[in-house]
């Protein structure tokens, strides 16, 4: 099937449940996997992130301060960020984090579940947050960080947190790299930097890791069982890597 599409730069697609959803910014539609609208929602905003989980959907307008949240194709939650959204994801449970700029602090991140009432919140002083997700166990949360504090430059790495602890139960940082993405892969967590994937269970320790072999990472899509990777290479050939949850390769 067809459908025409408005302001491409802003179209977002997730899957969700045995279908899609497509969101350009001005409006949500739910597609069934025959092409089938299920239902649509107008909601504006200017630079949305959206997240899909079980049988919620989130739309968070990053550098603003929306955020909706959608079940079975009704709004059940619209609030606001206290601060400007840097990105923001949501869980099965329809548990939600929000990453978010804080005066004196370096980032944000706040949990709330589907009622709007707030789990959990970390002020980060030494580190930005760049992605946030809460893991299958509902209880921990990963958050991708970006360091200032190395003498040699940057050093991108990952936190685990209880969502009801202070203080990070692992941190791992990957020198020389830069972490862009945290996404749930079975009980553990994946990082994506710009030089390679790590693969860790749930206690935080590293199952594996995929190099890039010097190419460059054009794109990053996650599945329930797999991550695939667009690379590039320094003369422009493209190619596509497909790794498991435990980060062993499936195909390239």
């Amino acid at each position: 099937f067809e459908t025409p599409v408005t302001s491409y730069e802003k179209i977002k697609i997730k899957p969700s449940g045995s279908g899609f959803v497509i969101y350009d910014g001005e409006k949500m539609k739910m597609f069934s996997d025959g092409g089938k609208v299920e239902w649509e929602l107008d909601m504006v905003m200017n630079n949305p992130v959206l997240s899909s989980e079980g049988g919620y959907i989130m739309a968070a307008d990053r550098g603003g301060k929306d955020i909706y949240l959608i079940n079975n194709g009704k709004v059940i939650l619209k609030t606001l960020s206290q601060y400007n959204i840097i990105n923001a994801s949501v869980a099965a449970d329809g548990k939600f984090v929000v990453i978010s700029d804080e005066p004196y602090f370096k980032s944000l991140i706040t949990v709330k579940d589907a009622g709007d009432k707030e789990i959990f919140v970390w002020h980060s002083g030494s580190s930005y947050i760049v992605d946030a997700v809460i893991g299958s166990d509902a209880n921990k949360l990963a958050a991708a960080v970006l360091s200032t504090e190395e003498q040699s430059g940057f050093s991108g790495g990952v936190m685990l947190f209880n969502l009801y602890d202070e203080e990070p139960y692992k941190t791992q940082m990957f020198e020389g790299c830069l972490a862009s993405n945290v996404f749930r892969a079975d009980k553990g967590f994946t990082v994506v930097t710009d030089k390679k994937a790590v693969f860790l269970n749930s206690d935080g320790e590293i199952l594996n890791e995929h190099g890039y072999n010097g190419k460059s990472i054009n794109k990053i899509c996650k599945s329930a069982d797999m991550t695939v990777l667009s690379l590039e290479a320094e003369n422009g050939s493209k190619s596509i890597t497909a790794l498991d949850n435990a980060g062993k390769l499936k195909c390239s």
